[in-house]
């Protein structure tokens, strides 16, 4: 599934599947949150959870959405999913589906924030970056662990820091 997409200044609602046996897309019903620069996970059911991101409301710092929604193959439509912690944007590719269900959402905040299976909203976890931080890229480690590499922080500063999230 592809959803959403757009500028700072325009972000877009617009969905489609792609299908690998036509290698076709197929036009899906908008998601309810137009955002761009947001996150994505496949989930252990199979459904989506798309992560936050801006809607460009007043240019994308101020526009950081703490929404989520999932999106269904099966009924091929989008619901609302639990909650950030913190509004964050400027996530790829920083959201991760850790083998156990959880999803970690590494990047876009001064820590990372994680929806455990079971738990209707996502809690932040206790490893504190040096300050917020954007494009961070992620990767599991194990089951519980992932680690979490560079980005650059508000004044466009990059890192060449790393971070071990517990999840």
């Amino acid at each position: 599934v592809i959803v959403g997409g757009g500028t700072e200044q325009r972000a877009i609602a617009e969905a489609e599947l792609f299908d690998p046996a036509t290698g076709q897309f197929k036009a899906l019903p908008q998601s309810g949150q137009a955002r761009f620069k947001h996150g994505a996970a496949l989930l252990p059911s199979g459904d989506v959870i798309i992560v936050g991101g801006s809607d460009a409301g007043g240019g994308a710092a101020r526009g950081r959405l703490g929404s989520t929604e999932i999106f269904s193959p099966r009924a091929l439509q989008f619901r609302d999913g639990p909650p950030l912690a913190d509004p964050r944007y400027k996530l790829l590719p920083s959201t991760i589906a850790l083998p156990g269900g959880a999803i970690v959402v590494a990047s876009g905040g001064s820590n990372a924030e994680i929806l455990r299976p079971g738990t209707t909203a996502f809690a932040p976890v206790a490893t504190a970056y040096d300050r917020r931080r954007d494009y961070m890229a992620a990767i599991a480690l194990d089951d519980r662990r992932v680690l979490v590499t560079g980005g650059y922080d508000e004044a466009i500063a990059t890192t060449d820091r790393a971070w071990i999230v517990e999840g």
